[in-house]
């Protein structure tokens, strides 16, 4: 609608009259074919509004990305894998160190050679390098860090390392009695038949063994603890189902290996009074002056029964704990992922609502092929002629209406827009499918990861239990050697080395495996974070998930959309598919 006023005003100054004319002009026009309906008219704002849309889904989707990247791999928990793996160095390097000790007292007594000592030595050496590059390296890491955080290098910044307790695989003070002991031993070894102890020296070892064995019950009541708290984690465990045999099998094994450590864990402490009952004979004998007898008993007592009793205490530990570092259970089918992330991937929605773009484009444009046909109303009010401007009058009125119209008789600029938003529509649907297909990949390759990291970390944990055992064994085999063997000592060295390898490997493949499973949430667009940037729903179960809209957690802001079909020709995304999706 047009609306227009305009006058025109005269005076004659020789006759002393004057006239004022004023028309008051109104003019409407309704297109009846081109451009006549709303969402033509309105398409400009129905865009921007879609577009707002697809921004907040996009920053949605950066939000997820950004916190993956910055708590995985190659964030938090790489970070953490570092300072485990220098906790990792400096145990190897205490263990080196006692060995170290342990080889030159056992060179005072002529029992290894300088060639074998040397050989620690140099493993001893070589701890305290990589101890120190793996110190550098986690500071340049965690500088890094700030870094991405967009804080400055010169911060100072600690890092929360609690999640690294379940990675304590042995009680230091088991270690401390073990190295208490085996200097008990080799004290005791540098005496002979021809040359005994004195009383007030059997007195004085005899005092450090009944420390040692006093505090061993303590220690194995602990394990007791955490051997119980391990058998309640696999009673409620739930069974696998019968077509999967592997993880039924290993349910069965894990059960088996509780009860077993458990039977040898009860043998130990029965073993107490027997030990209980040789420390009375060393005192007994030493009180008659009894001392090549006392110093015999002592010399068993510490380099057998104490000795083995620690040893397999620290085994037992280091298994149980082991096995105490659970994974995050996750156990989802095929189609259960495909199913949830066709539904929930916030990347996919905007695909779609851009094919509806597209495909409404090509309608805004064929509106343009059309004829005009124009409804053309209008109305001029003039004034009666006298001096006032404002008086409008009936008789000086003229109303009229009309039909215009123009033939498409020439469309050719239109017609390439039309042909142009075809050609775009087509080319949208086939973003659409390539970003569907482009998820099913990432759901397929996440889960073929999860699974793959998982058999990794089970490996890697009993080949730490293995590692564990070969260090036990090895120091046994060079404490009861009675002569110089340098194989002995390398095989001490390479079992530390090995135990070592084994800690490094068994953190890294727990932070594949978080990694990959904050990543399959994210593939899944099921990974929330709030507004201080925090996952939400770590750890909710998918059968949960499957039944709660991704509004609840203001991941995107609540919206109505036309149906995903529109006229576009695209399937219903919210057409169920069967699935089958259980949580462990």
């Amino acid at each position: 609608m047009l609306a227009d006023l305009s006058n025109a005003m005269v005076w004659e100054f020789s006759g002393g009259t004057a006239s004022a004319n004023s028309v008051l002009s109104f003019q409407f026009l309704q297109p009846l074919m081109r451009r006549a309906f709303q969402e033509v008219q309105l398409e400009p704002l129905t865009q921007a509004e879609r577009s707002l849309l697809y921004s907040v889904r996009d920053f949605a989707m950066y939000r997820q990305s950004f916190y993956v990247d910055t708590i995985g791999t190659g964030g938090y928990l790489g970070l953490l894998a570092e300072a485990q793996a220098i906790r990792n160095e400096e145990s190897n390097l205490e263990s080196l160190r006692r060995n170290l000790e342990e080889h030159l007292a056992l060179q005072e007594a002529e029992m290894v050679s300088q060639f074998q000592v040397d050989q620690v030595y140099q493993d001893y050496e070589q701890g305290r390098l990589s101890l120190l590059q793996a110190r550098q390296g986690y500071a340049t890491s965690l500088d890094g860090f700030k870094i991405q955080l967009g804080l400055p290098p010169a911060l100072d910044m600690s890092l929360e390392a609690s999640e690294l307790d379940q990675f304590e695989l042995s009680n230091p003070e088991l270690e401390e009695l073990m190295t208490d002991n085996e200097i008990v031993r080799i004290q005791l070894l540098q005496y002979s038949d021809r040359e005994l102890p004195t009383r007030m020296r059997l007195e004085d070892l005899l005092l450090d063994s009944d420390r040692i064995r006093t505090e061993i019950p303590g220690l194995s009541q602990q394990l007791h603890q955490e051997l119980n708290r391990w058998r309640e984690r696999i009673d409620q465990k739930p069974t696998p189902p019968g077509e999967d045999e592997e993880a039924v099998e290993g349910l069965v094994r894990e059960q088996e290996f509780a009860e077993r450590l458990a039977e040898i864990l009860s043998e130990i402490d029965a073993e107490a009074a027997n030990d209980s009952k040789l420390a009375d004979d060393v005192r007994a004998a030493i009180s008659s002056g009894e001392l090549s007898e006392a110093w015999g008993n002592l010399k068993t007592l510490t380099g057998r029964n104490l000795r083995e009793r620690l040893a397999d205490l620290f085994v037992i530990q280091t298994q149980v704990r082991v096995y105490l570092i659970e994974l995050q259970p996750l156990s989802i089918t095929e189609s259960g992922a495909q199913w949830l992330a066709l539904h929930n991937r916030l990347d996919l929605k905007n695909e779609v609502g851009q094919v509806v773009d597209a495909y409404r484009h090509t309608e805004v444009a064929a509106d343009l092929l059309e004829a005009d046909l124009d409804l053309v109303l209008g109305a001029d009010m003039g004034t009666d002629g006298g001096s006032n401007p404002l008086r409008f009058d009936a008789s000086a009125t003229r109303l009229n209406a009309g039909l215009q119209f123009d033939g498409p008789l020439n469309r050719m600029a239109e017609r390439n827009v039309w042909r142009a938003s075809q050609i775009e529509y087509q080319q949208a649907r086939r973003r659409f499918m390539l970003a569907k297909d482009t998820i099913s990949f990432e759901v397929r390759t996440n889960l073929r990861n999860l699974e793959l990291n998982r058999f990794r970390f089970e490996i890697t944990r009993e080949q730490l239990i293995t590692a564990a055992r070969q260090v036990e064994q090895a120091q046994f085999n060079l404490r009861s050697s009675q002569e110089a063997d340098s194989n002995l000592t390398r095989d001490l060295l390479t079992a530390l080395q090995s135990l070592l390898r084994a800690r490094n490997n068994l953190i890294s493949s727990w932070v594949s495996y978080e990694t990959s499973r904050m990543q399959l949430y994210r593939t899944l667009g099921l990974l929330f974070v709030n507004d201080d940037g925090q996952w939400v729903n770590d750890g909710q179960s998918f059968s949960e998930l499957l039944n709660e809209p991704v509004e609840s957690h203001a991941s995107e802001p609540e919206t109505t959309e036309n149906s995903t079909d529109d006229g576009a020709g695209i399937a219903d995304a919210s057409a169920e598919p069967t699935f089958d999706v259980s949580v462990n």
